[in-house]
């Protein structure tokens, strides 16, 4: 216990970044999943695949840990550079599933309860409790998605800074008051497979993502509850087919940036 106290100690004492603090401290100090074992790494992409499967779920094999493991390797980086590398595209393995998850689960809800044209005419949230409970979950699921989406996009700015550039970068980044204005214009003209075209659209879908859901829902005054209780025919522009689109986007980015490292299989095959 107090070695731990002191390596936290000494650690705090020399971190420069939050950043820099977790991933030391993480890294060195937790090593409950061996982010070197490849054998291990591969049996956790396939589990994700067999999960996809069990819940009827489309889980994709993007990022594959156990391909970043060998082109790390077969690259030359070090064992503590590809262990930071792989953790942090662990969590954006997860994330991408978790966005999924409540993709899937908003679209189920819409697709039995809403497109029907006899359940839209019943569809009243303020007038009866089944509408009500309904809106309910949609406005929970989809404020979860929100947070999830932004969440990866976050974590995925810090892969590319990490992989591109370096620490330098990363430090920069994390130093910026907008990373995802600071990440946009830095790699404007696109990196590794990513095109100038794809990060422009990715640019403007997340600007006008950040406008229409994160802002008003993390710091405003919020719009899902517009278009989660209001009655279909109340319905202006507002819908969750919005973010629908934007997970489009950002999964296209993923599969992009992590093009040498996915593959096709997928929990549908």
């Amino acid at each position: 216990m107090h070695d731990s106290l002191a390596l936290r100690s000494v650690l705090v004492g020399h971190a420069q970044t939050i950043w820099e603090y977790i991933e030391i401290y993480q890294f060195r100090s937790n090593m409950a999943f061996d982010f070197l074992d490849r054998t291990q790494l591969e049996a956790f992409d396939a589990q994700c695949i067999q999960y996809g499967k069990y819940h009827h779920l489309l889980v994709q094999d993007c990022p594959a840990l156990r391909l970043l493991y060998d082109f790390g390797k077969t690259s030359g980086v070090s064992d503590v550079e590809l262990s930071r590398r792989i953790a942090l595209a662990l969590e954006i393995k997860l994330g991408f599933i978790h966005t999924h998850y409540d993709l899937s689960g908003l679209a189920g809800m819409e697709n039995k309860y809403l497109v029907p044209d006899i359940a839209r005419m019943n569809y009243r949230p303020y007038e009866n409790l089944q509408s009500f409970s309904i809106a309910l979950r949609r406005s929970r699921s989809a404020f979860s998605l929100i947070a999830r989406i932004r969440s990866v996009w976050d974590k995925t700015f810090l892969w590319v800074a990490m992989v591109t550039e370096g620490a330098d970068l990363v430090r920069r980044l994390q130093g910026q008051r907008s990373k995802r204005r600071f990440f946009f214009t830095h790699f404007a003209a696109g990196f590794d497979d990513v095109t100038p075209e794809m990060v422009a659209l990715a640019s403007d879908a997340l600007t006008k993502f950040e406008q229409d859901f994160r802002t008003p829902e993390l710091h405003g005054f919020g719009n899902i509850r517009g278009w989660a209780f209001d009655s279909p025919s109340d319905w202006l522009s507002q819908h969750s087919s919005d973010l629908m689109g934007h997970w489009a986007v950002l999964s296209e980015f993923l599969f992009a940036v992590f093009a040498k490292s996915s593959t096709q299989w997928s929990s549908f095959d």
